[in-house]
């Protein structure tokens, strides 16, 4: 096995016991000793605490690291790019049709158009993505010798949902109350 070997020179024994001292309380040991010479060794030792703490900083984050890298998945994003909404098409009614969406509150369909709803060329109607409704200010005015528009407004996409569920709409207290609205594109009554 190779040794690194060094040779140190001095003038005097007092300088050798010194330099004997300096040595051993680096860890070297007298292997042989005459009045002018002195040869000292040192063993090259294996240091438990040095492994440790090379075991913990490289492999067991390396373990971790695996660890980790064996539970991530792949992904994936598609990206389009899409013609804007026709009006009318984001409109999100309650399931007995008497309230629309607006993003925070339920509005009432009766009473209020939504700004998206696609209307007639005449104005009188107002789309709700299933059957045309007559626009409520008209209703106060009697305009009622109209008919709705035979044909539903051609629509670019179709219906997207928002992007959460809305809370449930408000209960109606007056379930005799009905109207009567204009029959839609099927010819029955909605």
């Amino acid at each position: 096995m190779p040794m690194q070997i060094s040779q140190v020179s001095v003038v005097s024994t007092e300088q050798l016991e010194q330099a004997i001292t300096q040595y051993v309380a680096q860890g070297f040991v007298v292997a042989n000793r005459s009045a002018t010479a002195v040869t000292m060794i040192k063993k090259k030792e294996f240091k438990v605490i040095w492994a440790v703490i090379g075991f913990f900083l490289c492999v067991i984050p390396l373990l971790i690291y695996l660890v980790v890298y064996a539970r991530e998945k792949d992904q994936l994003v598609e990206i389009r790019i899409v013609s804007p909404q026709a009006p009318g098409t984001d409109i999100q009614l309650s399931p007995d049709g008497r309230s629309w969406w607006d993003g925070s509150q339920w509005q009432d369909a009766e009473t209020t158009v939504p700004p998206a709803a696609k209307r007639s060329a005449d104005g009188l109607y107002w789309w709700d993505g299933a059957k045309w409704r007559e626009v409520p200010a008209l209703q106060a005015e009697g305009d009622r010798d109209r008919e709705p528009p035979a044909q539903p407004p051609q629509l670019a996409m179709p219906r997207l949902e928002p992007p959460g569920p809305p809370p449930p709409p408000p209960s109606s207290e007056s379930e005799g109350e009905s109207r009567t609205l204009p029959e839609g594109p099927g010819g029955g009554q909605n």
